[in-house]
């Protein structure tokens, strides 16, 4: 009877001390698996404030650049300014007979990137310094300074002789030059049968 009871119980300890082990050994593989975990975790936290942080604020606002900068179809009076922009800007002129301009347009408003300025009431043959100016919708300002320009001399006439004296019944003969731009110099000879002679005038073709 004993011998029974000692192994009865013997048996009920073995029974009590399995689910000790059981649950040591889930306990183990729990810690062990959050162990893994972590580092996860704290890199996708990391990511996620990487990504956060490049992700804030606006891009900075690019800058404005003005480039072909010319004048084109100049007159004795008037000349054309012409530049572009990599982002679409509003238009200007200062110009002058001197570097330091003192002339400048009123601002074109519209918003382009092949700028055009006229500029008028110029004087001919003479040399001029211009700046382009523009601003695009973010407020940056652009500028491009110190080009220059020549207004075309027009017509240019000279006689030879200078001057006559004559009197009534006398004839008075002229050569008179007329150098045009951009064409060769054109002679036309009149002749003048009146006295007193007060004014010379040419008629003809050029």
């Amino acid at each position: 009877m004993a011998i029974a009871s000692a192994r009865s119980l013997k048996r009920l300890r073995g029974h009590l001390t399995k689910p000790e082990s059981f649950c040591t050994s889930i306990l183990g593989k729990v810690f062990l698996l959050l162990g893994l975990l972590t580092p996860l975790g704290a890199i996708t936290g990391c990511a996620g404030l990487t990504s956060s942080a490049s992700t804030t604020g606006n891009p900075p606002p690019a800058a404005l650049d003005i480039t072909n900068v010319q004048a084109a179809a100049n007159t004795t009076s008037t000349a054309q300014i012409v530049w572009t922009t990599n982002v679409t800007a509003n238009s200007a002129v200062d110009y002058g007979t001197g570097t330091s301009y003192g002339y400048s347009t009123p601002v074109d408003s519209a918003m382009v990137t092949s700028h055009q300025v006229t500029l008028s009431g110029l004087a001919a043959g003479t040399t001029y310094y211009y700046q382009v100016n523009s601003t695009d919708s973010n407020g940056n300002h652009g500028h491009s300074g110190g080009h220059t320009f020549k207004t075309s001399a027009g017509v240019s006439i000279t006689t030879q002789p200078a001057s006559q004296t004559v009197t009534a019944g006398q004839t008075a003969s002229f050569s008179v030059a007329a150098l045009l731009v951009a064409l060769p110099a054109v002679l036309l000879t009149t002749t003048v049968n009146s006295a007193p002679l007060s004014e010379l005038v040419v008629a003809g073709v050029v």
